[in-house]
Parts: structure tokens; sequence; C-alpha cells
């Protein structure tokens, strides 16, 4: 295996990973599982949003990272 294949696979396994944490992130959202109200809920909301937009730019980092070796 080379450099670039191994790189590519972490890449992959890397993207992955970030979207299962981006749809379990998701689901604590659209759930409520820790029945947050009110202003807590609205933070509750804000932080999973925040936690999932650095995840999509991550995944979009990795993505354009690929492009440049190629």
């Amino acid at each position: 295996m080379t450099e670039l294949e191994r790189n590519h696979f972490l890449h992959d396994a890397w993207i992955v990973q970030l979207d299962s944490l981006i749809k379990h992130a998701e689901n604590l959202r659209r759930d409520n599982v820790m029945k947050y109200k009110g202003k807590e809920l609205e933070a509750f909301d804000v932080g999973l949003h925040l936690i999932v937009l650095l995840m999509n730019a991550m995944i979009k980092d990795i993505q354009t990272g690929e492009d440049k070796d190629e």
C-alpha cells in the first residue's frame, strides 16, 4: 500500500466517522434527549448546531485536501 492509498483510506474513514457523528448530533437535537426547555433548549440546540457545522467543515477540508493531492 502506498502513502497516497493509505491517506485516502484514512480520509475515507474520517469522513464516515464524521458523517456518523453528524447524524447522531442531529438525532440528539431532534429528540431533545435531555428534555431541555426554554433557554437551556436553545443553548443545547445552538451548541449542537455549531458542532455539526464544524464537522461539515472538517469533511469539506478533508475532501479539498484530497483534490490537492491528486
